[in-house]
């Protein structure tokens, strides 16, 4: 195997910089800690489940139930807890769960990739297990509901949080052995872990499997998939594909040239941090628990747009799922076209077409022919306590429609309006044009491996079905 190691260019990799710290002389001369199989009990019948599932999974033919789990780390004793959603038929389990680092960054648990990744359980039968991972999610829960949650406890240092990857180790060996009381699993035999998280926990997941897994602790997980944030991997004993949105990209330029035969960088042009499939969901949560969360002035969705990155993750879960059980690499991908800054060489700056929208990279239809500009530059503008500051908060898509440059508020990174088309028609002349356009965009993407049939299929219809330059 090649490794080619860079100065990490993402900006959360020295965000977590102390995580890294867990690789110590003695961690290298001693052998991986057993990682215990750890006591799985139901919850308290009191009150709603955080984070449960706001559509309703039996229409979906998945059942979802949540468990507390409890045992020692290095720093002591805890009790978390998981959330398990796995088919209703067991004759439908493909042997394979995919483990979520539930998102801490506000306080509270998002279980961001359930809803993106819903999709891909009910077509192929995988389960999905989300896990309370951080002390500082226990603490929520014990505060959101005392009566339901009040056993949970957890204690950390930081800024490394090492109990973090021992209860997260435990939970994933607590599946794998169906648990030690009851089966979180209800009696599903898994094969295969695959460990999974976006931003904050996707920076974990990159410290653990670059100085955890195998180093401190004995291998649990199969695979990891850390998308939109964290640094390169430094290690790469197990499959790792990371996938980064637009957001990312530029931070990680310094980064692109890691490489390894157990590693695939993908990135993907026109897409925000967060998937857009859970976004209305994670929005929720975040004004639940945060204060004047803000509401941005630009429009989530719209006719054509944005760029989801939802279908490109779960053809990352199909191949890695590929990638551990017969060992099919997934395809390499292009690299969004960037030069380096001139301030920052580690930094990239994105080379756009004249309407804005970045070239290259994973193309997804709606960036290959475009309804507007997609983009997670602009977002609303929050103020925060230092070292924070006044800045925009580009976690969800802010898409910007072809209508001339009339624009619902200003974008100060908008630099493109005098190119901008009146609207699609004055840009494809017609509906079955676009179509085509789409079509033939689609079928591409799809070919390369980059999207998997029944997404281009669905993109395919919902073009069909439009009004777009009608």
């Amino acid at each position: 195997m090649v490794r080619v190691r860079q100065p990490r260019g993402n900006v959360a990799a020295f965000a977590f910089a102390g995580m890294y710290a867990l690789l110590t002389l003695d961690s290298v001369a001693a052998a991986p800690a057993t990682v215990a199989t750890p006591e799985v009990t139901l919850p308290p019948d009191a009150g709603e489940m955080y984070n449960k599932s706001p559509v309703d999974l039996a229409a979906h033919n998945v059942t979802e139930k949540e468990f507390f789990f409890q045992g020692n780390t290095s720093i002591g004793a805890y009790t978390s807890r998981m959330i398990v959603r796995r088919p209703l038929d067991s004759r439908r389990f493909n042997g394979t769960v995919i483990v979520e680092w539930m998102n801490a960054s506000s306080g509270s648990d998002i279980d961001v990739d359930f809803l993106p990744l819903l999709p891909l359980i009910t077509a192929r039968g995988y389960a999905y297990v989300a896990v309370t991972s951080q002390e500082a999610t226990v603490n929520f829960l014990r505060k959101w509901n005392a009566q339901r949650y009040g056993a949970l406890v957890m204690s950390d240092t930081k800024p490394s949080q090492p109990a973090a990857f021992e209860v997260f180790s435990q939970a994933g060996k607590a599946l794998l052995n169906n648990g030690t009381g009851i089966d979180p699993l209800g009696g599903l035999r898994a094969k295969k872990l695959i460990a999974i998280g976006q931003s904050q926990s996707a920076a974990r997941l990159t410290a653990m499997v670059s100085t955890v897994h195998g180093v401190t602790l004995e291998p649990v997980f199969a695979a990891y998939i850390p998308h939109a944030g964290g640094g390169a991997p430094a290690n790469f004993p197990v499959p790792v594909l990371k996938l980064n949105s637009e957001n990312e990209a530029p931070g990680y330029f310094g980064s692109r040239s890691v490489a390894d035969a157990s590693y695939r960088y993908w990135e993907v042009p026109g897409t925000a941090h967060s998937p857009i499939d859970s976004n209305e969901y994670a929005v929720g949560l975040l004004k639940a628990s945060r204060e004047n969360f803000p509401t941005c002035p630009f429009p989530y969705t719209g006719p054509g747009g944005p760029v989801p990155i939802d279908p490109v993750l779960r053809a990352a879960v199909e191949h890695v799922d590929k990638w551990i059980r017969l060992g099919n690499a997934p395809p390499s991908a292009p690299f969004i076209e960037m030069t380096a800054s001139p301030d920052n060489p580690k930094l990239g700056v994105i080379v756009r077409d004249r309407h804005g929208n970045a070239l290259g990279g994973i193309r997804m239809p709606q960036q290959a022919v475009p309804t507007g500009r997609n983009t997670p530059s602009f977002g609303c503008v929050i103020n925060a306590p230092p070292p924070i500051g006044q800045r925009a908060l580009a976690t969800f898509p802010q898409w910007d429609a072809f209508d001339g440059g009339a624009d619902p508020a200003a974008d100060p990174t908008d630099t493109f309006n005098a190119a901008e088309p009146a609207n699609a028609k004055t840009l494809y002349g017609s509906h079955h044009e676009y179509v085509s356009k789409f079509i033939a965009a689609t079928k591409a993407i799809e070919q390369q491996g980059f999207i998997l049939k029944f997404d281009a299929t669905k993109l395919i219809d919902e073009a069909k079905r439009s009004a777009i330059a009608k």
